[in-house]
């Protein structure tokens, strides 16, 4: 055998070719992913998905700072009424929360035309008629 013959064959890479760092090619072989027409596509999908979901949220967010001031003014004139009662500030606080814990009570409230009939309603409220 002469000295330089090796029986096996080994596969050899040119150590100064810069090398792709998840794969054992070398990058001059790896073909270009940004010139891909289907990951162009891909890209332009994901920016115009992204911006859509921005202007959601933004939308979202107005949406909810409008029905929270809604439900505070909401809040805001059910306090007033009762203040025009001239109820003990610690009916009204009960009569709020009571509110507060179910929302169709106050609704029932609301849709009573006149301050008697309001007077009536919460009146029955602080003797727990409505209570379950």
């Amino acid at each position: 055998m002469p000295g330089n013959f090796s029986p096996l064959s080994v596969k050899q890479t040119d150590y100064n070719q810069p090398m792709h760092p998840t794969s054992s090619q070398p990058l001059s072989k790896k073909r270009s992913r940004s010139g891909d027409p289907i990951v162009r596509s891909m890209d332009r999908f994901a920016n115009v998905m992204k911006n859509a979901m921005e202007k959601s949220n933004d939308t979202l967010d107005k949406f909810c700072q409008v029905l929270a001031k809604s439900k505070m003014s909401e809040n805001q004139v059910i306090a007033n009424d009762l203040l025009k009662m001239q109820l003990p500030l610690s009916d009204q606080v009960r009569v709020m929360q009571k509110f507060m814990h179910k929302p169709e009570v106050a609704e029932i409230f609301k849709t009573q035309q006149s301050e008697e009939q309001k007077l009536q309603f919460v009146a029955s409220l602080l003797c727990r008629v409505f209570d379950d």
